[in-house]
């Protein structure tokens, strides 16, 4: 991965002087509106989502009634290590119930605490979970929770933290630029935007959700850029673990191949990759001419 975000991303030294590359405006993804037919198939979405037993999981993990699932543990160890700060605000876009806000309150309150947790989720039915879980910015909780599509929401303040966990292959590709622009809207210099996600090899063989796509990484990484991030870190999930440690087998992964607890037993890659992006405090470090607008 280090060699395509190079690639992207280089410089060019001749004769002395340094010459940065800028992506073809090609690449650059751009912000395309819904169709009626696309909008009536997200709600359809949204309502399949509380007739599955996914969704009453994610009701009992927000609870603390249920363990949370497996991702949820390399998740938490790759945000603990290289994200979590004290006093941090933090935007999750596609909690559902508010299961890893919750874990994460847990984890903050042993550095110190952290500023407002806000959650972003398109399923109308864990929205109103959440709310009444956690409150809505009127207990010690301290979150808030909006119903809405995570591609166009706008909640009026930024953030330190933004994650967004196995949401990014559910997204439209023609939603990507208004994806990035969503990003930006929420962020500062200095704010991390974490991304937990299927890797393309084996995303390529999901269809359990109306949207499945492959996320192919020259992609996300370009676009960002576009959008004013900068990769600053990018793993294969070592921590999840799909086998026996869980108790049981996750359909279409193994319990390792090559040093790693999940992969794809048809591939025999990584089932997911963690991706760290930070928005710098000098724009010009990303060798970009264009941004998305805000």
């Amino acid at each position: 991965m280090r060699d395509k975000v190079n690639t992207f991303l280089a410089i060019l030294t001749m004769a002395g002087r340094v010459y940065p590359i800028q992506p073809a405006s090609h690449m650059v993804p751009e912000c395309t509106a819904l169709t009626p037919d696309e909008i009536t198939l997200m709600s359809k979405e949204a309502q399949s989502y509380q007739q599955s037993r996914k969704y009453r999981v994610k009701i009992r993990e927000a609870r603390g009634t249920k363990a949370p699932g497996p991702q949820h543990h390399g998740i938490k160890t790759f945000l603990q290590k290289y994200v979590l700060g004290p006093g941090q605000s933090l935007l999750d876009l596609g909690c559902a119930a508010g299961a890893m806000l919750r874990q994460l309150d847990a984890m903050y309150a042993r550095i110190g605490g952290h500023g407002n947790f806000v959650g972003v989720e398109l399923t109308p039915g864990w929205v109103r979970e959440a709310v009444g879980i956690f409150g809505n910015g009127s207990s010690s909780w301290n979150m808030k929770f909006f119903e809405g599509d995570v591609t166009e929401v706008r909640v009026g303040q930024t953030f330190d933290v933004i994650i967004m966990n196995d949401v990014l292959e559910h997204i439209m590709p023609k939603r990507y630029g208004c994806l990035f622009a969503t990003l930006a809207a929420h962020s500062h210099p200095g704010t991390a935007v974490y991304m937990h996600t299927p890797t393309p090899e084996t995303q390529l063989n999901e269809n359990g959700q109306f949207f499945e796509n492959v996320v192919p990484q020259h992609v996300l990484v370009t676009g960002m850029a576009f959008a004013g991030f900068q990769l600053e870190r990018f793993a294969y999930d070592n921590e999840t673990d799909c086998g026996t440690a869980v108790g049981r087998k996750l359909p279409g992964k193994a319990i390792s191949n090559q040093g790693f607890r999940c992969v794809h037993q048809r591939s025999g890659m990584p089932k997911y990759s963690h991706a760290l992006f930070r928005r710098p405090e000098d724009a010009g470090v990303l060798g970009t001419q264009k941004h998305v607008s805000t």
